[in-house]
């Protein structure tokens, strides 16, 4: 039997499924400053946050883009900031299509690329984007102040 997937743009009810995945990967977040970025990027057009989930209603995954628009770029540019997917969902393609969805509404809306950036270990994601024909381009480095 195949998952039946709809993918539906974020609403504030989503919240506590984001904090929940955010909390796993970026240990002690604020959970006030959060919601507050986060009902700031509900409302935001230059952000695109899109939830996966099945036909019962259950949220399976979520992807957050930023829209940005660098001054060397002829168009604008997407930048994938978070992208998880529910670790029981992970082999059934739920990650291919809200990431193809994504991609769609992107080229819909005239973006030149789209960018990400994920762990130096995370292999199985450096893997996915390399399947969806991204290129190795730069290092980044972070410094936190």
């Amino acid at each position: 039997m195949t998952l039946q997937i709809k993918i539906r743009s974020v609403r504030l009810d989503d919240f506590d499924f984001i904090f929940e995945a955010l909390q796993q990967i970026h240990l002690n977040l604020d959970k006030d400053i959060f919601l507050e970025n986060f009902k700031t990027k509900t409302k935001n057009k230059k952000s695109w946050i899109f939830i996966a989930e099945n036909l019962g209603s259950q949220k399976l995954g979520f992807i957050i883009c930023e829209n940005m628009h660098f001054i060397h770029f002829k168009k604008e540019a997407i930048i994938i900031s978070n992208f998880y997917i529910a670790p029981k969902y992970r082999k059934m393609k739920v990650a291919d299509l809200l990431y193809e969805f994504v991609e769609a509404k992107a080229i819909e809306h005239d973006v030149q690329q789209i960018l990400v950036m994920c762990n130096i270990t995370a292999t199985t994601t450096q893997n996915f984007y390399t399947k969806h024909k991204f290129k190795f381009d730069k290092k980044t480095y972070l410094k936190i102040l």
